[in-house]
């Protein structure tokens, strides 16, 4: 689409765009787009809704290809500074979340679960879960029986903590607001 006929990037809109010129009710230099409901801009362009953060990221770098994002690295949705977008895949874009508001542990990725055991017990363990770099998800238990309530919940943290360090290091984009 060639946004930058009609859009300039432009850092103190809001939206992070201008209107190039004039026509019907909009006068050129104006702020191009609305807020949605969800907390994104968007504009109407030839009778289309176009997200502004991607709009943004065409008229710098061209084409989005298929299946992947433009994430916001602070998190914040009305931020379109071309410096604060980057092109991920779902994966990545997921590494970028902030926490769940229905989080029980106060941790990301570390849940209490409770299993039937064969006598019919019940066993509770602390689960620490993340996404490998190849996309599969991981998860290793501690039981609270074994190590006690707090204590699992500790070595959980600390190894799902562990896990995303290491796959960081080879390259996985979490990033330090993942989970905040």
């Amino acid at each position: 689409m060639e946004f930058d006929k009609y859009l300039t990037y432009c850092t103190t809109s809001p939206t992070g765009l201008v209107w190039k010129k004039s026509r019907g009710n909009i006068q050129s230099g104006s702020i191009a787009g609305n807020l949605t409901v969800r907390g994104y801009w968007r504009v109407c362009f030839c009778k289309k809704l176009y997200m502004a953060h991607r709009i943004i990221w065409e008229m710098f770098h061209g084409p989005i290809g298929e299946g992947l994002y433009i994430d916001h690295i602070d998190g914040v949705r009305t931020n379109n500074d071309i410096s604060n977008l980057r092109l991920v895949g779902s994966v990545e874009n997921g590494r970028n979340r902030k926490g769940h508001n229905n989080n029980s542990s106060g941790y990301t990725g570390v849940l209490l679960q409770t299993s039937k055991r064969k006598d019919g017990s019940l066993r509770q363990h602390w689960t620490a879960y993340w996404t490998s770099i190849d996309g599969y998800r991981k998860s290793k238990c501690f039981a609270v029986d074994t190590y006690g309530y707090h204590r699992g919940l500790t070595l959980a943290v600390e190894y799902r903590t562990k896990m995303i360090f290491e796959m960081n290091s080879q390259g996985a984009g979490y990033t330090e607001r993942h989970g905040t």
